[in-house]
């Protein structure tokens, strides 16, 4: 059996991370090829090699790559206007991923992005079972919350796997004749397991300082994508601080940008500007 892995994203996010656990189990099996082929050049692609799956890029156009959901809608409707501008290049982009996808001639096709979810999934030839990956609420999305039901009809195969009973309500309220299936992310305990802390590290990567002995540490990991709750964080700071002012506390968010969408992301000096107007910026740090 040969398994087709599409990616948006090249960088290691989690859902990247998610794939990289997938090609492992999968090369456990000596019947099955796993294939990668990945819209952007990156640190996943090393990574998918190391693991035995064969990689391919086809680099989207900047336009396609920058064209999202999460900003304000003048942004989106900017870049909307840009791709349109650069159409011949997208429908070359699009000939080249069709192209990819039929040479390998895969058995199953697995997507793991929102923009994989809808190219590949119309691209992807009729014989081959078409697997779409989701790690996000699909409702809350101005633009796919219409495009992946559509997908779900169309494509009479498809199978929907969601990260979270969560996630897989939310898709099913919006596409009720979908087959949605939950499956959730696993760990690897043999990579995460316990032991020692090392707050004086934190605090240095943090530009903090080593923390008081009594210190306790609250962090948030995540990419800086908007929809992570980056400002519920650091509300709650805000809200923990004032309620008990005399404790040594530190709060941490770690994390940076990986995604190339117009206004997906915070920025960092958004975060640090978060938290001194809810009066934690001396216990406040950003680790890279």
């Amino acid at each position: 059996m040969k398994i087709l892995l599409v990616s948006p994203a090249a960088e290691l996010g989690g859902a990247e991370r998610c794939l990289l656990d997938f090609v492992v189990a999968l090369r456990e099996s000596r019947d099955v090829q796993v294939e990668l082929v990945a819209l952007a050049d990156g640190p996943l692609l090393k990574k998918a090699r190391d693991l035995g799956a064969r990689v391919q890029v086809v680099e989207a156009p900047r336009e396609l790559s920058e064209l999202g959901e999460s900003g304000r809608r003048s942004e989106s409707g900017k870049t909307l206007a840009d791709l349109a501008v650069a159409a011949p290049s997208t429908v070359r982009f699009l000939a080249r991923l069709q192209r990819a996808i039929a040479a390998q001639r895969p058995d199953v096709v697995h997507t793991n992005g929102m923009k994989a979810h809808l190219l590949a999934g119309l691209l992807t030839l009729s014989r081959a079972r078409l697997v779409i990956h989701l790690h996000d609420f699909i409702g809350a999305r101005r633009a796919s919350k219409w495009l992946l039901p559509v997908l779900s009809r169309v494509r009479r195969r498809a199978v929907f796997i969601a990260n979270s009973r969560a996630v897989a309500e939310d898709f099913q309220r919006i596409a009720p004749s979908a087959e949605v299936r939950t499956i959730y992310n696993v760990v690897d305990t043999d990579y995460f397991h316990d032991g020692l802390d090392e707050p004086e590290w934190l605090g240095a990567l943090a530009e903090l300082g080593p923390p008081r002995p009594e210190t306790i540490h609250f962090g948030l990991v995540a990419t800086y994508a908007r929809w992570k709750g980056h400002g519920l964080f650091i509300e709650a700071a805000g809200l923990l601080k004032k309620a008990r002012p005399q404790a040594a506390l530190r709060f941490y968010v770690v994390g940076g940008p990986i995604y190339k969408t117009h206004g997906s992301q915070v920025r960092a000096a958004e975060l640090v500007e978060q938290a001194r107007a809810v009066g934690v910026e001396s216990c406040f740090g950003l680790v890279p």
